[in-house]
């Protein structure tokens, strides 16, 4: 009887140990994709002599090129991202 206890009891201590290890995988697989998800490209359709400086000026133009926002950089060039989390930009 009390190897029987000991047993069940190995048993749902195993089962814990490997429900641990799959959350655990299934976190580190996410956060891989969501960092290799995220795309960046210069706009194509912005005018490199106009001005890029206010926050969300080169919004429009990302999104007319299906992206989800731009970014400002370097002054006359817009960066345009999609799929990107806050940390990766």
């Amino acid at each position: 009887m009390v190897h029987e206890e000991h047993r069940e009891g190995l048993l749902g201590a195993s089962k814990v140990l490997i429900c641990l290890c799959l959350v655990t995988l299934l976190v580190l697989s996410s956060e891989e994709m969501g960092s290799d998800a995220c795309d960046t490209s210069w706009s194509q359709t912005w005018d490199n002599d106009t001005s890029c400086i206010f926050r969300g000026t080169c919004n429009k133009p990302c999104r007319r090129e299906n992206f989800d926002s731009g970014i400002c950089k370097e002054i006359n060039y817009c960066m345009c991202y999609r799929n990107c989390t806050t940390e990766s930009i």
